[in-house]
This record gives structure tokens, C-alpha cells and sequence, in this order.
């Protein structure tokens, strides 16, 4: 059996053992490291924190300096806009003038083609106006950053509002030259409709004025000046000078009318002081009621039967009138309306005979109306014939409704005859609506009656008029 073991020194116990620290002092140790440990970790993290601080605060610092340098960097936004509005305010400019021209331009020399185009440019203008709304030269506007912000969060944030003013200027940007593209197409499409219809306008007023060659020398070189400067002026006051190229051509067409009026007046002074109305051999003698032949028998000695006519009672009449009758049935038959002679000269007492069997038919009162006493008859003048086409008016008052009554009417005066009892002139000569009875005057006479509208031979010479004996 083995002895028993002696009882631990207490002491020995807490003693270390050889070349190891004691317990205490080991776990002071141990706190010491843990709590050096943690100290190292918090200063790396907070290292960390303020580095990752100092790197966020570069960056947004240098985004916010780079952003701010793209907003400093000069643009053409804001050109583009400056240009936009003051395309814009010449376009409603030339847009006023043009609604204006369109307006006050006068069909009858632009045209109805320009002047259709032309208003619907003007149309097309104002709703493409319209549709561009109030555009003006303000753009993309930047909040205000005097100072640079001093977070990260500030400066993040104020990036973003420059990167936000850069979209808008960038998207103003793209607008103005969008809309100025619009503009300018519209200006262009206005221009040449307004520069065709001035064109228009002064080609008219060049071809009506083109005649009117008795105008002064001044109102001529006043209208080449105003179709110069309507051709020529900015579009806004296109409008005043096509009025002012108008009111030119009005002019010289008042001063050549006003001179042709003159000449003719002249004329016909020439042509009447040239006639007489007194001499029976003349051929512009006037014989009525009041004014028989004298000698009251007269007769002319010239008289000729009208060669290729087919004349009724094969009755002559004075040779220069006989040859400008031959004229008017070649041209009258050449456009299918031939006549007859159913009456021509007729002496003092086959006048007689004629007027008496009327009288005797009718009565006085009622022959008197259509026949002319012996003496008193324009068939004795040999100047004077009664026509007929066939058409069943023969001497009735529906001949002037024919074609050939018509014809006559209408060109007798440029062979030298006249209608010499129209319609409405009873009073004044003393007879019936005769259609059929034309008169040799030759075409001085009958040509200027024509020209001025008068259509009997007393008012012609200044007679008083003879609607009885």
C-alpha cells in the first residue's frame, strides 16, 4: 500500500510556475490587447469613414466643378433662341404685310391663280404662327449657386440641378432650331407667293398700261418707279406699294383717256366742220320734218345701181354709196348673212305717189309716222336704203332681232352707215323704230357718232329736233 500523499502547499498553489505570468496579470493583459484591438479597429474604421468622406466629398466637389464648367461653357442655346424670336418678329411682319397685300391686291391685273396662292400662304402662315405660340428668347434659367456648397449632399444636390438646367438648355436648344427650321421654311414659302403675285401684278399693270401712250411723261415714269418699288419692297410694305402701283396705272390711264377724249373731241369738230347738213349733194346733209330739199325736187347726179346685190326694185343710189354698200354685203355675206335692197333712191314724184297711196291706206296722221312727204324723204338723197334678209320682217320692227339686223347694227358704221331711226327716237326724228333703214353719212361721220354714242344726225349737228312739220 502506498503512503499517502501530504496536503497542498497553499501557497505553492498560487505561485506561477516557473518562467509564466501570473493569472491577474494575464487577463489584465489580455483586456489591455483586446481593448488596444478595438481602439485600432475603430480608428481604421473611422479612417475608413472619414477617407471614404474626403473621397465623397472630391468627387461631388469635382462633378459639381465639371457640371457647373458645362453650364459656364458657352452655348448656342441661348443664339439660337435670340435668333428664334427675331426670325419670329419678322415673320409676323412680313405675315401682316402679306395678309395685307392679299387683301388690297386687285384681281383684275395679278390675276385670280397669284392671288389665290397668295392668300393661302397667308393661311398656312398664320396657323403655322399659331402652333409656335409666344416664343421667346429666354431659355434654360440656372438656380443660384453664388457659393459652392459645402456637403457632399449639397453639392450632389446642386449637380443635379445644373444637370437638370443642361437637359432643359439642351432641350430648349433642340426646340429653337426646330422651330426656327419651321420659321424660316414658312418666311420662304410666304416670300415667293408674295414675289409671284407682285410679279403678277406688275406684268398686269405693264400690259394695261401698254396702250395707254397719250399719259404725260411724268405719270409713265411715276408708274415705272411704282412698279419697280412694288416689286422690290420688303414684304411688310408690299401692300402700300402695289396700292401706290395701282393708283399710277390709274393715273395714266385717267391722262390718256382725258388726251384720246381731247383728240376725238378735236376730231370731231374737224368732221363736222368738214360736213354740212345743209347741202343736198353733200353726204351729210340732214333732210327731216323740218328741214326739206331745196330745191324740194332735187335730185342727185352720181346714182348707180349696187353691183352683186340683189335689190328688189333694181333701185340705184349714189356711187359712193353704192360702193360701200358692195363692201358691207361681201363681208355681211361672207359671215352667212346676205341682204336684199327692197327700197333706194327715190325721186320727188315717185315719193309722191308712195307717201299719197299711204296716206290713203292709213290716213295722215298714221302715214306720217313712217313716211316722209315728197321733199322731206332721205331716199331722195340717194344715200338710203331699206334691207331685208328674207326672215319674214320685211319693214317690220323684228328685223333688228334678226341676225342680219344684228350684223348691221352692230359693224354698219365702219362701212359709213348708220341706223338712222333707232329705237326711242321718234321724238327727235320724227319717225317709227325703222331697223331696216340705213343711211350713208360715210365712215368719218358714222364712226365718230359711234365712238360717242350718238345716234341721230340732229344731235350729231346741234339741230333742234323735228317730230313734226
Amino acid at each position: 500500500m502506498n503512503p499517502p500523499l501530504p496536503p497542498p502547499d497553499p501557497v505553492a498553489a498560487e505561485r506561477p510556475p516557473a518562467g509564466r505570468p501570473s493569472a491577474p496579470r494575464a487577463k489584465r493583459r489580455r483586456a489591455t490587447l483586446l481593448m488596444l484591438g478595438l481602439a485600432a479597429v475603430l480608428l481604421a474604421a473611422v479612417a475608413t469613414f472619414w477617407t471614404a468622406q474626403v473621397l465623397a466629398g472630391r468627387e461631388a466637389s469635382a462633378g459639381y466643378e465639371a457640371a457647373l464648367q458645362r453650364w459656364e461653357t458657352p452655348s448656342e442655346e441661348a443664339a439660337r433662341a435670340t435668333e428664334l424670336a427675331g426670325a419670329i418678329a419678322d415673320f409676323d411682319e412680313e405675315l401682316d404685310g402679306a395678309r395685307t397685300l392679299s387683301e388690297v391686291l386687285p384681281e383684275a391685273l395679278a390675276g385670280t391663280e397669284s392671288k389665290a396662292a397668295l392668300a393661302a400662304a397667308v393661311t398656312s402662315g398664320a396657323e403655322a404662327r399659331d402652333a409656335l405660340g409666344e416664343t421667346g428668347a429666354e431659355g434654360a434659367r440656372l438656380p443660384p449657386h453664388a457659393v459652392a456648397p459645402e456637403s457632399v449632399d449639397g453639392l450632389r444636390k446642386a449637380t443635379a440641378a445644373i444637370e437638370a438646367a443642361l437637359a432643359s438648355r439642351e432641350r430648349a436648344q433642340r426646340n429653337a432650331e426646330e422651330s426656327l427650321r419651321t420659321v424660316t421654311q414658312q418666311r420662304e414659302t410666304l416670300a415667293a407667293a408674295a414675289d409671284a403675285a407682285r410679279s403678277a401684278l406688275v406684268a398686269g399693270a405693264a400690259t394695261q398700261a401698254e396702250p395707254l401712250t397719250s399719259a404725260s411723261p411724268e405719270a409713265l415714269q411715276a408708274l415705272a418707279d411704282a412698279s419697280n418699288a412694288a416689286s422690290t419692297s420688303p414684304l411688310p410694305g408690299a401692300a402700300a406699294a402695289a396700292a401706290a402701283l395701282v393708283a399710277a396705272l390709274d393715273k395714266v390711264r385717267a391722262e390718256h383717256d382725258a388726251a384720246v377724249a381731247a383728240a376725238e373731241q378735236k376730231t370731231a369738230e374737224r368732221v363736222r366742220s368738214a360736213a354740212t347738213a345743209d347741202d343736198p349733194a353733200s353726204i351729210t346733209v340732214v333732210v327731216n320734218k323740218q328741214r326739206p330739199f331745196n330745191p324740194i325736187d332735187w335730185e342727185p347726179g352720181d346714182l348707180r345701181t349696187p353691183a352683186g346685190i340683189p335689190n328688189t326694185n333694181g333701185q340705184p343710189v349714189r356711187g359712193e354709196a353704192a360702193t360701200a354698200l358692195e363692201s358691207m354685203y361681201a363681208e355681211a355675206s361672207a359671215a352667212g348673212l346676205p341682204f336684199t335692197i327692197t327700197s333706194a333712191y327715190r325721186s320727188y314724184a315717185y315719193q309722191t305717189s308712195l307717201f299719197d297711196s299711204y296716206v290713203a291706206r292709213d290716213g295722215l296722221a298714221a302715214a306720217e309716222t313712217y313716211s316722209a312727204r315728197a321733199g322731206y324723204s332721205e331716199h331722195q338723197t340717194g344715200l338710203t336704203v331699206d334691207l331685208d334678209d328674207g326672215s319674214g320682217c320685211t319693214l317690220e320692227s323684228c328685223f333688228g332681232e334678226t341676225a342680219t339686223g344684228q350684223w348691221l347694227r352692230a359693224n354698219a358704221s365702219r362701212f359709213g352707215y348708220i341706223l338712222r331711226y333707232d329705237a326711242g327716237q321718234e321724238p327727235i326724228v320724227g319717225f317709227i323704230y325703222e331697223p331696216w333703214h340705213f343711211r350713208y353719212v360715210g365712215a368719218a361721220v358714222s364712226e365718230d357718232m359711234r365712238s360717242r354714242g350718238i345716234v341721230n344726225l340732229e344731235d350729231y349737228f346741234g339741230l333742234p329736233p323735228a317730230p313734226t312739220y
